[in-house]
């Protein structure tokens, strides 16, 4: 199996659309903030990519050449919170990370993180990227600390995390 993270336009596809919205159903949340992604995405403060992999091995032709196993972003601009995600700062924040749950545990996660960290240096040239994650989901968290993110502010206090919602932070 093979991992591509693939770059969707500022105006995606139809097929690529419904394919956002089957992900965040999947997943469980950001069903209803799709419409203000697509229209960030147009205006060219965020970027969506999907993680996909590809069979390259002859016993697996009875799955499809190319199976979408998730998807990430990385949003430019917050005008709510500039330490999270500001040009001016040369600093982008991860977002909308979601691996679906029979892909887990093969690095796809960690493959996209290490995939948007290269694009945001250097496409973008961002020094900083960070993101949110539940403190209290100790795998997803454990993920971003290995890879060299740290907590750079106050925990979010959300009503999904008991711990709150850490903010990392990681230089790139």
């Amino acid at each position: 199996m093979s991992v591509v993270i693939r770059h969707l336009p500022s105006k995606p596809s139809q097929n690529d659309i419904d394919l956002i919205i089957q992900l965040r159903k999947e997943c469980g949340w950001g069903l209803d903030l799709v419409p203000e992604w697509l229209d960030l995405t147009a205006r060219g403060l965020r970027i969506n990519f999907f993680i996909e992999t590809s069979n390259d091995s002859a016993d697996s032709s009875d799955k499809p050449p190319v199976q979408a196993a998730g998807m990430i972003s990385l949003v430019l601009e917050d005008t709510a919170d500039p330490d999270m995600a500001s040009v001016a700062n040369k600093t982008a924040s991860v977002a909308s990370l979601y691996v679906r749950p029979q892909f887990e545990g093969r690095g796809l996660g960690k493959a996209a993180m290490v995939f948007v960290e290269q694009f945001a240096r250097d496409k973008l040239e961002v020094e900083k990227l960070t993101l949110g994650v539940g403190a209290s989901n100790e795998k997803v968290y454990g993920m971003y600390y290995r890879i060299g993110y740290r907590e750079f502010k106050e925990r979010v206090e959300v009503h999904w995390s008991k711990e709150g919602m850490a903010l990392m932070m990681k230089s790139i």
